[in-house]
């Protein structure tokens, strides 16, 4: 009778053993396993001194394509990057945003138009969401707003008649109905980090500035093309750089955002070494080994 019993226990307790590990490789997996729509979208940024190859940015946006469809960089000329994203982006079966990137100098904006022109002749731009025009040039100071809007019916002339959309990226508070009348939707970029705005606000700061832009542009739609939260570096006020705040802010945007049908670009896609301190720490990725961070979990990313 005893031999029955401990019998029975021992494969009672095997049986347990195998379910809890069941369960666990199945939670492990869950956490390991990405959807491929965590993100809207995600931005991609370069070391112009250090340029990356085609084959570089072709495995970059392999990895990035585990967590969104559609990526956004900052310019066309530098490192060949417009050709080269048209190219990668087309052949992953990607969307993309491409940049005009402008300064003070027009000579900067005068190279970019004519590379443009010439992706324009040698691309079908059927995967491209939206040409931006200028990134945060009035937050820079770099133009006024009237020259930044002859850069806009620039381009507009140039891709009349060719379903490509238009828009232009800048601060929250940039943005005027006047920026706003000739674009086809408005970019904002939005950091409650770089307002000194605690972790514990960030979320809201985030979501009260999105709204306010809603109420200044007269029912466009309005998407998010930069927020972020650095996970180290220098306090900036009550702004804390912490992975804990990262991986924090992160998941509300995400929530957040969803729940309100926002499109939103994080930003960064990749940490960015090559910036002074806080800068360079905005990334979801490692800059050496392209891993998701270790304190991100993938099913976290993808529920509020």
């Amino acid at each position: 009778m005893a031999v029955k019993f401990l019998f029975w226990l021992s494969t009672a307790i095997l049986l347990l053993l195998v379910i809890f590990n069941d369960l666990n490789s199945n939670t492990v997996k869950a956490q390991q396993q990405s959807t491929g729509n965590e993100f809207y979208g995600l931005d991609y940024g370069l070391n112009i001194f250090d340029c990356p190859s085609y084959y570089t940015m072709k495995n970059d946006f392999s990895i990035l394509k585990q967590y969104t469809s559609r990526v956004r960089i900052f310019g066309l000329a530098l490192c060949d990057q417009g050709d080269n994203a048209i190219r990668v982006t087309q052949e992953l079966g990607m969307r993309l945003y491409l940049t005009i990137w402008m300064d003070s100098n027009p000579a900067s904006f005068e190279k970019e138009f004519q590379v443009f022109q010439d992706l324009l002749s040698r691309h079908d731009f059927s995967n491209v969401d939206g040409i931006i025009v200028g990134s945060e040039v009035l937050y820079r100071g770099d133009m006024s707003i009237e020259t930044l809007l002859q850069y806009i019916q620039r381009v507009k002339t140039v891709i009349e008649g060719r379903g490509i959309s238009i828009t232009s990226a800048d601060t929250f508070d940039k943005i005027t109905p006047e920026l706003a009348a000739p674009l086809d939707f408005v970019m904002i970029n939005i950091f409650p980090y770089w307002e000194s705005v605690s972790i514990d606000n960030a979320t809201s700061t985030l979501m009260r500035h999105y709204d306010e832009t809603i109420n200044r542009v007269g029912g466009k739609v309005v998407r998010i093309s930069e927020t972020g939260w650095p996970s180290q570096g220098l306090a900036f006020g009550e702004a804390i750089a912490s992975p804990e705040n990262q991986r924090r802010y992160l998941r509300e945007v995400l929530c957040r955002t969803r729940q309100r049908g926002v499109d939103m670009i994080w930003f960064s896609a990749i940490d960015e070494p090559y910036k002074k301190d806080v800068e360079g720490h905005f990334g979801i990725l490692e800059a050496d080994t392209r891993n998701l961070k270790s304190f991100h979990r993938i099913d976290q990313l993808s529920a509020c």
